[in-house]
């Protein structure tokens, strides 16, 4: 008898040991309670419902970005040939102008629009251009820029003399500008352009009935906006 109650008992444990090994079944699939079950269920759901939540909230967000990308003010400098005032006489000098143009081409107008223009005079000396070497402005003001429209920003003004100097002994002549504004949504932003006159054409600067000519080159400064300009 007694060795029969040992095998009992051996095969009793090595059964327990079977079950024991066996991977449980999940807490959920093993209750017969239907409140229990039902418990579950709700907790799945408003799982799921926080999921689609989520996944709105950031459709949302990209939506919102995309619109106000759309909408938003955008200054840059109007490109195109040099443009040139009128000559005038200032003392014994005949002194004229490059224009300097803004445009927001941007569907909605800007807010608190500061521009800031850079005339360097030209010497034999300068060869950076002002935003590389940080240099000052040569003036600050507020503009008014509503959307598809352009203002002048300013003018830079230089004697005969200068642009004699410039065209003989190849000296370099910069202009720069940089224009900090917010959208309509409060986001601030900043635009930096520079270029330098080349090719300066032919013609006796001293007359005031002389046009000149000339173009446009890239300064090291590299033109940019916003997120751009941190990088430089």
């Amino acid at each position: 008898m007694a060795g029969k109650d040992q095998y009992e008992a051996n095969k009793a444990k090595a059964e327990q040991n079977k079950n024991n090994s066996r991977p449980m079944k999940l807490w959920w699939l093993r209750q017969r309670d239907p409140i229990a079950r039902f418990t579950l269920y709700v907790a799945l759901f408003t799982l799921a419902l926080v999921g689609v939540g989520v996944l709105q909230s950031m459709i949302l967000v990209q939506t919102d970005e995309t619109q106000r990308s759309v909408q938003r003010a955008f200054v840059f400098v109007k490109q195109g040939p040099v443009e040139w005032t009128i000559a005038k006489t200032i003392g014994d000098q005949s002194v004229r102008a490059i224009a300097i143009e803004l445009e927001n081409n941007g569907n909605t107008q800007t807010r608190f629009l500061n521009v800031s223009l850079y005339c360097p005079r030209p010497t034999a000396f300068d060869k950076v251009d002002p935003l590389t070497a940080k240099g000052e402005p040569a003036f600050t003001a507020p503009r008014l820029l509503g959307p598809k429209q352009a203002t002048l920003a300013g003018t830079c003004n230089y004697t005969a003399s200068e642009l004699e100097n410039v065209r003989m002994y190849s000296w370099d002549l910069f202009i720069a500008a940089r224009a900090t504004y917010e959208d309509i949504f409060e986001k601030p932003h900043i635009t930096e352009w520079c270029a330098k006159v080349m090719n300066l054409g032919a013609g006796d600067f001293a007359k005031l009935g002389t046009v000149p000519t000339a173009d446009l080159g890239p300064c090291a400064a590299q033109n940019c906006a916003d997120e751009e300009c941190k990088r430089h």
